[in-house]
């Protein structure tokens, strides 16, 4: 089988890892022959991964997408860690029930194997130690800046309410002294009289 029919994206899978944190990669398997594939996944440590679907069959011309996920772990379990994709030909009616038999017989000299690296990287407890701290602090100065709102709104109704008292006091102090003088102007014309 030659390697341009057959292809694998991305080559290799990354992974950043958190303690305590379930993370996924997607893996696709591209089929550019006219002849269906058969493919099974084999993962260096089963514990730390969970391959959907480890096996299947590509169409002619088509791809699939496998899920890659690595298991919340402690971090002290990181070590090396790899995929083996096994592919085949296979006939046009082969189910996928058919296609762990066609893997697990032994002699299969049709099979061939791709490997492919997987990286963890690590984010350190420092680093997660200080977007934590962050996180805290952040949270602080909102409370800070929410009790900070709350007063200054606090204040304006005080001086909206201080505001209004001071405009009725004036308007009151202008109706007394309405009511206390009136001036009464007459104009008189150069009139003579008789």
């Amino acid at each position: 089988m030659e390697e341009d029919l057959w292809e694998i994206q991305p080559d290799e899978l990354r992974f950043v890892f958190g303690p305590e944190k379930q993370i996924s990669c997607i893996l696709k398997m591209v089929n550019n022959s006219n002849r269906h594939i058969a493919f099974k996944i084999k993962v260096t440590h089963p514990k730390l991964f969970c391959v959907r679907p480890n096996r299947g069959i590509v169409k002619p011309h088509t791809t699939t997408e496998t899920t890659i996920t690595r298991l919340a772990q402690n971090d002290h379990v990181i070590s090396k860690e790899g995929l083996m994709i096994e592919r085949t030909f296979v006939p046009e009616d082969t189910s996928n029930e058919d296609v762990a038999s066609i893997f697990s017989s032994n002699g299969n000299k049709d099979i061939i194997v791709s490997k492919l690296k997987v990286y963890t990287d690590v984010i350190p407890r420092t680093e997660v130690g200080d977007i934590e701290s962050k996180i805290e602090e952040h949270d602080l100065m909102l409370k800070e800046t929410q009790k900070m709102v709350s007063t200054l709104k606090s204040e304006i109704k005080e001086l909206n309410l201080r505001v209004k008292k001071a405009e009725n006091s004036e308007v009151s102090e202008v109706k007394k002294k309405k009511k206390g003088s009136c001036i009464f102007i007459r104009c008189f014309n150069n009139a003579k009289l008789v």
